[in-house]
């Protein structure tokens, strides 16, 4: 059975925009999952989808996407800004942008953003754009 353009993307290596500058190791002894429990409620919550919609939005200046809502079973090629945007802050939705040749994956669940096998110059724009917003860019230990 020939795999979807997803499924491809979901076996290549990938990048995380996270407000932590790199992956927490699994025997750290810090209190991870309750300070991240903490960034998935609120003011919080609210503040990190903005981050994340702030950067997708300024790579689609650049680049035309396409956009799967998981949770609704919708995909939009090039939607209106404004829908894109309210997908993203609204945290009801799990998302997956389809920009170059590449894949963003925004879960409502998650403190972070993955990108799937981006090309060296999306690497660097999501790199400064994550900057500009406070969030760090690393590559976790990938085991296939």
């Amino acid at each position: 059975m020939k795999k979807s353009k997803i499924e491809q993307l979901l076996e290549k290596e990938y990048i995380v925009v996270d407000f932590l500058p790199q992956q927490v190791p699994a025997e750290s002894s810090g209190q991870f999952f309750a300070v991240e429990k903490i960034f998935l409620q609120g003011t919080r919550a609210s503040e990190l989808r903005r981050k994340f919609s702030d950067i997708i939005l300024k790579l689609y200046c650049y680049y035309g996407i396409e956009v799967f809502n998981i949770s609704t079973g919708e995909t939009l090629t090039n939607p209106k800004p404004e829908l894109l945007d309210e997908w993203i802050i609204s945290n009801k939705c799990d998302l997956q942008i389809l920009i170059e040749n590449s894949m963003v994956m925004i879960s409502m669940d998650d403190t972070h953003i993955t990108l799937y096998d981006p090309s060296d110059n999306l690497t660097e724009m999501i790199r400064s754009l994550a900057k500009s917003e406070g969030l760090f860019v690393w590559k976790p230990n990938q085991s296939k």
